[in-house]
């Protein structure tokens, strides 16, 4: 008895549309008692960047999106004495990239 296997490989982002890149985050640094975010924008025409950001251990939420040409933050509502952690994503129209990189820091030690 002849057996037949077939196999079926996927590579994301190879042969189709891949989605835009993430931005790349530089630095995370205390600001006025609270936190500014500076992140580099790896894709050409990005229409907006969002943040979302968590605290501790907690789960990520978004607390910002601005124009896709801009490159930092101001996060004036992240003044408690806890551990803060960023990531972006770049949106291209309706299309989401991967999250960045991960950065924390508390902005009170």
């Amino acid at each position: 008895m002849k057996k037949t296997f077939t196999l079926l490989l996927v590579l994301a982002g190879c042969g189709g549309a891949a989605g835009p890149q993430a931005p790349k985050m530089k630095s995370v640094e205390k600001m006025d008692g609270a936190l500014m975010l500076y992140w580099t924008n790896m894709e050409p025409g990005c229409t907006t960047v969002e943040g979302e950001r968590k605290e501790g251990a907690g789960a990520f939420a978004p607390v910002f999106s601005v124009p896709g040409e801009v490159d930092n933050k101001h996060d004036a509502a992240a003044t408690k004495d806890a551990t803060y952690t960023y990531r972006l994503r770049c949106m291209k129209g309706s299309t989401a990239s991967a999250y960045s990189d991960e950065m924390s820091m508390n902005p009170v030690r």
